[in-house]
């Protein structure tokens, strides 16, 4: 079965391209993951996003390609998730909601499980930092997002040099296969309903 994926931003691109080859051994070249609009936001325009791609999704149904739809759930996972569902009907496509397809959240939303645990200092740092801006500093300082945590996670890891620091803003320079950094085991519950969902789609190596 051949399957094209579509998705919010670049970054949802690469972790997908990646976790393909991780679980499944297989190459996800660009091609086969469009991004919808170009940017890592679609929280307000999701909709127009999809119908602008419905020349696309024609397309694959007469190519018997399947067309696959990944956003992030935000605020409200159930009134995203049957707003989707209408579209899918029209334009004929799956869909998954980052982070599993149920909760709240964003691609960051798993990403901020995912690490490796021997770097769990950072993040209890990171915790500690998040206190202090809602607790002394509250209403003085802006509290990161959670895109701006797992920036300042990989910046942390590899801003050794000037040259490193300047791949850090590079999403085609992130590297979600590293172990080093990432772990993309799917038994975690954080990983099993993706894991699920693209088992559809793609064959385990045996």
């Amino acid at each position: 079965m051949e399957v094209r994926f579509y998705v919010e931003g670049p970054s949802d691109r690469k972790f997908l391209q990646d976790i393909v080859k991780c679980w499944y051994n297989t190459v996800l070249p660009d091609d086969l993951v469009d991004v919808l609009d170009g940017k890592d936001n679609l929280e307000n325009r999701f909709a127009e996003a999809l119908d602008k791609n419905g020349p696309s999704f024609i397309a694959n149904q007469i190519d018997e390609v399947k067309s696959v739809v990944i956003l992030d759930a935000d605020h409200n996972p159930a009134q995203r998730h049957q707003d989707v569902a209408l579209l899918a009907q029209t334009h004929q496509f799956d869909f998954f909601l980052w982070p599993n397809n149920n909760l709240s959240g964003d691609l960051e939303s798993i990403l901020e499980q995912v690490y490796n645990p021997r770097h769990q200092p950072f993040f209890d740092c990171w915790q500690a930092y998040e206190r202090c801006l809602t607790g002394e500093g509250a209403g003085k300082y802006y509290l990161p997002n959670r895109k701006g945590k797992i920036y300042a996670y990989m910046e942390a890891l590899l801003a050794h040099s000037e040259t490193q620091r300047k791949k850090v803003g590079h999403v085609r320079e992130r590297d979600f296969l590293n172990e080093e950094h990432w772990n993309l085991t799917p038994t975690q519950s954080t990983l099993q309903p993706l894991k699920t969902f693209l088992d559809t789609y793609f064959s385990t190596p045996q």
